[in-house]
């Protein structure tokens, strides 16, 4: 949901506008009308918040790994995000785990998954488990990634169409993925 602002008044106060915004859950905002709402969202210290939280904003909170990543066994990868943004995603995005070694990120390895973000609503706090069972020829050091590509072939490996994750120093702007570990196959 979006649109734009009523004209001033008591209902238009930025601590309402933020209230609204997540009940209902807004993705965009005409930018444009009403002038002096928006500026009052400014002089209250609304509008910051407002343009974080527009549309999705997922961070992650916690990713645990079950168990030492052997090759050609298991691996599980327990999540927790927190959507602290309005809405969720609104289109179908593809879920993968991706393995790259550390010497040569070339040798790389990538398990799709079968969540669906678009049911990471806004406010809450998911949890899921990504599992795959590694390939037998992988060895030695591996980065472990997130990506959440866009799932049209022209766009999957396109990084401007990834979801980021808000999180500081896990984004990798050159392959759209997120970075969650660094672990040791065995």
């Amino acid at each position: 949901m979006g649109g734009e602002t009523c004209g001033e008044c008591f209902f238009s106060t930025g601590e309402n506008a933020v209230v609204q915004m997540t009940k209902y859950h807004w993705s965009y905002i005409n930018r444009d009308y009403h002038k002096g709402v928006l500026n009052s969202w400014i002089s209250d210290n609304h509008m910051d918040e407002i343009k974080r939280r527009l549309g999705y904003r997922l961070v992650l909170d916690k990713v645990y790994f079950t168990q030492q990543p052997q090759a050609d066994k298991m691996f599980t990868a327990k999540m927790q995000l927190h959507n602290v943004g309005f809405a969720a995603p609104m289109n179908k995005r593809d879920v993968e785990l991706v393995f790259t070694n550390a010497s040569n990120p070339s040798e790389k390895y990538v398990y799709p998954q079968k969540e669906d973000p678009r049911y990471w609503f806004g406010g809450d706090t998911v949890v899921f488990t990504l599992s795959a069972k590694l390939d037998a020829k992988m060895s030695g050091d591996y980065n472990v990634y997130l990506n959440l590509p866009d799932p049209y072939e022209t766009l999957h490996d396109n990084p401007k169409f990834s979801i980021r994750l808000a999180n500081d120093a896990v984004w990798e702007e050159e392959t759209g993925y997120n970075h969650l570990a660094k672990i040791t196959v065995q």
